[in-house]
């Protein structure tokens, strides 16, 4: 949405969301602030931007806020993705730009906003933050309630016509607000929008779905606990504009499924990803009518708004949620002109029609390469985001901040990892998103793509597996430094067919055009990538041996990855893309199994992330490949790598903690306890992840942690302003803190003082093993790794620890 903020206007972009209330923008200065394409708005160039004191009404409307000792109400907007954003609560005018060259643009002023100084996340680099139009009281719906008295309404464009036809290629979907967004006339259906106690979201109440004239009646699932009981039976779907799919209960879609097909006369083919899906010359006006009966509005879709087209395929696009979720997604609300009454809480619906050409739907593929070509292993640098040797690096932010940030990405990770493991057996496995894919990780490794080689850097990341890169044509691309890699100027490029041995092997591949393999790859915090499956060179730089001979530089012909053409998210402007290191099939290090045999490892330099650095600044931590990855020696701790899903990350068996010599039971975290492997349901507690940050435990095992440390170490407790870290010490207070030792199988680890406690703002010293949450993933971060040599072998399932000068190795 094109807005204009501030006197004078200064123009900017921002994401609509139902889903969100605050209205924020980024702000200078910026202490942390994602890349964007245009320029920060700056408060102090406007002269009707007006700071919200703490004692102020407007502040009270905050849900999340503090106070500053300046009296600015704060606020901290924490999204579930992992996506955030802090900064002031302020006024200012925002102007919208007309839809009609007869109206002028439209100002208002003192808006409630937040100027956030600290944001990142998932956010594209064309927006400059979000426009929440959610249902509480900041939001900027209820805002401008005087103006629009609670009405808004949109009409999306439909872009999924099973029959394409010719449109205007300016047309766009429109929203209307005030009475502008009053939707009338005798074919409008009108239901309600049920109030809950969480005052976000738009609920409906779904009665029943016909389909070819048969009802099938809707079960409710409670959606999260109200406290409301004239409504508590009521609302059971939401509605949500930013949701493709509409997705239902899985008992319900068994028996949605088996209706429809029973109607059906057409050819059916299995794909992956959308379970129903037909040749669509066979189901030529043969697809039932379907009706959605919401109280007091059935609502007949079009099959354009129940089936897309895939390829040659046309396949069903409601599909299964989660068991005790519901969502009526946008394809089924195209054609609709949408009106929200929040004054008299009604839902009203308009059959229109719009002529517009169909678009397809990109669905997930990806593939293990095959290669010859012999190594005797190979080492590679493995470069630390804080580095200076990073393209990360900025010198300006300060040690505490550095370790603040790292935190946060820490509890980012571990958002996702739980959502992943929680759900092993969820159909959203299948569907058109990945949710095993967390936020990318903290290492990044300089490689070279194609013939001649092209120099570029990519996040190494042990906790992703398609190895993917920016390349052009790039229709919607993040900004990076390097050039792009353009595949045609590679002599060694070629792009995998959709009906090769590589593209079938995975079982889950989509053709899109001229027989192209194609992937689609979005991971758990809506970034994404999405283009063609292709098979290249990748050549990675020498390194220096101890003897300070020069290695020559390793070139790995036929590594079959990811060519994104449209990628978005999460993404620094110095990193191409991700090379992929965990443990499916899919990743480099399965791809090199033949090569390598299984085994790599890394040596990470100790980096105190609260002190500027101690050693030479051109020293990198080591990732090693093949032979020279075996860690060997009499010192080596080796302790099983437990196999589990999702076969992405690398779990290892914690059996207790020492803490000064007093050794606590280890509670095993729940999430992990759903795997269907049975042979290891006892094991498997805890997940290592060269990714993270930080130490993450669950929250009862923590507190007993906590509490056995507080008996131990006798200083003067100091709480951390930010809430990060809960257990910190006056750091001129403490002298020696007490010996941490983590007793995996076979394996005890004694960590080294500075991968448990550092110094995370002057004289405020914390602990670096934090509370993960009563369901949260345990996981075992790169701090406590450091001055390790970290060894993985894949085919006898083994994790080894040899303690090592990781400056030296």
């Amino acid at each position: 949405m094109k807005i204009f903020i501030g006197m004078p206007p200064m123009k900017t972009y921002a994401s609509l969301d139902t889903g969100s209330d605050l209205t924020w923008v980024q702000c200078k200065p910026c202490t942390h602030c994602y890349k964007q394409i245009l320029p920060l708005f700056d408060p102090q160039k406007s002269s009707t931007y007006k700071i919200i004191g703490c004692n102020s009404k407007e502040c009270e409307l905050v849900r999340d806020k503090t106070c500053d000792k300046k009296n600015v109400c704060e606020y901290e907007m924490q999204y579930g993705d992992g996506s955030y954003s802090t900064g002031d609560v302020a006024s200012e005018t925002f102007t919208f730009d007309s839809t009609s060259k007869k109206v002028d643009n439209i100002s208002i002023p003192q808006v409630i906003f937040g100027c956030g100084h600290s944001n990142d996340g998932t956010f594209s680099n064309r927006t400059a933050g979000i426009v929440g139009l959610a249902d509480s009281k900041i939001s900027f719906i209820n805002q401008l309630d005087k103006q629009i008295k609670g009405k808004f309404s949109y009409c999306l464009v439909p872009n999924n016509d099973l029959s394409p036809s010719s449109h205007p290629p300016n047309t766009t979907s429109k929203i209307n607000f005030g009475s502008k967004a009053v939707v009338s006339g005798p074919n409008v259906l009108t239901t309600p929008i049920i109030r809950r106690d969480t005052d976000i979201f738009y609920y409906l109440y779904l009665e029943s779905v016909s389909v070819g004239g048969k009802k099938l009646e809707f079960n409710s699932p409670q959606l999260m606990n109200s406290s409301s009981t004239a409504n508590e039976d009521l609302g059971n779907i939401i509605i949500d504009s930013g949701s493709t799919l509409t997705m239902i209960p899985g008992k319900f879609y068994d028996k949605l499924e088996s209706t429809l097909v029973e109607m059906i006369k057409g050819k059916r083919i299995e794909h992956g990803p959308l379970p129903i899906c037909y040749e669509t010359k066979s189901i030529v006006n043969k697809i039932p009518k379907i009706v959605f009966h919401f109280k007091d509005a059935d609502i007949e879709l079009l099959p354009m708004n129940t089936f897309a087209k895939v390829d040659d395929l046309s396949c069903f696009s409601i599909v299964k949620g989660n068991s005790d979720f519901a969502i009526y997604g946008n394809l089924q609300q195209m054609n609709f002109l949408i009106g929200y009454d929040l004054v008299n809480h009604k839902l009203s619906l308009l059959p229109t029609n719009f002529f517009l050409s169909f678009s397809q739907l990109a669905l997930v593929s990806s593939r293990k390469a095959k290669t010859n070509h012999d190594l005797d292993g190979f080492t590679l640098d493995l470069i630390h985001r804080d580095s200076p040797l990073s393209p990360y690096y900025n010198p300006s932010i300060t040690p505490s901040q550095r370790l603040r940030d790292a935190c946060h990405r820490s509890f980012s990770r571990a958002s996702f990892f739980t959502k992943a493991s929680i759900h092993p057996t969820t159909p959203f496995k299948h569907d058109i998103q990945s949710d095993i894919v967390p936020i990318p990780a903290e290492y990044l490794m300089k490689i070279s793509i194609g013939t001649p080689p092209r120099e570029t850097f990519a996040i190494a990341d042990t906790g992703s597996d398609l190895t993917w890169i920016q390349c052009k044509p790039c229709t919607e691309c993040f900004d990076q430094i390097f050039p792009l890699f353009n595949p045609r100027k590679s002599s060694t490029y070629k792009i995998i067919g959709c009906h090769s041995k590589h593209c079938e092997a995975v079982g889950e591949t989509v053709c899109v055009r001229k027989n192209v393999c194609q992937y689609e790859m979005h991971y758990g915090d809506n970034s994404y990538s999405v283009g063609d499956i292709a098979s290249e060179t990748f050549t990675f730089a020498s390194t220096t041996s101890k003897t300070n001979k020069k290695v020559d530089n390793i070139s790995i012909p036929q590594v079959i990855f990811g060519c994104g053409h449209d990628n978005g998210g999460t993404f620094n402007n110095f990193t191409a893309g991700i090379v992929g290191l965990g443990g499916s099939k899919v990743s480099f290090i399965k791809q090199l199994d033949k090569q390598i045999k299984g085994k790599f490892s890394y040596c990470l330099i100790p980096m105190d992330l609260s002190l500027p650095f101690s050693f030479d600044p051109n020293i990198t931590s080591k990732i090693n490949f093949g032979p020279k990855a075996v860690v060997s020696g009499p010192n080596v701790l080796t302790t099983p790598i437990i196999r589990k899903y999702p076969d992405t990350f690398y779990y290892l068996n914690l059996k207790s903690v020492s803490v000064g010599g007093k050794k606590l039971k280890y509670f095993k975290s729940s999430q992990l306890m759903s795997s269907s492997a049975a042979a290891d349901k006892d094991l498997g507690n805890i997940i290592i992840d060269s990714g993270t940050t930080l130490t993450i435990v669950p929250e009862e095992f923590y507190k007993k942690l906590e509490s056995t440390l507080v008996e131990k170490i006798k200083g003067k407790r100091k709480k951390d302003p930010s809430n990060y870290f809960p257990l910190c010490y006056e750091t001129k207070s403490v002298v020696n803190f007490p010996k941490i030792v983590f007793h995996f199988t076979d394996a005890e680890v004694e960590l080294l003082p500075m991968s448990t406690f550092a110094e995370v703002d002057e004289n405020l010293t914390c602990l670096l093993i934090v509370n993960g949450g009563v369901d949260g993933l345990a996981i075992y971060g790169n701090l406590a790794q450091m001055n390790f040599l970290v060894g993985y072998d894949l085919v006898n399932h083994k994790l080894s620890f040899l303690p090592t000068d990781c400056t030296k190795h």
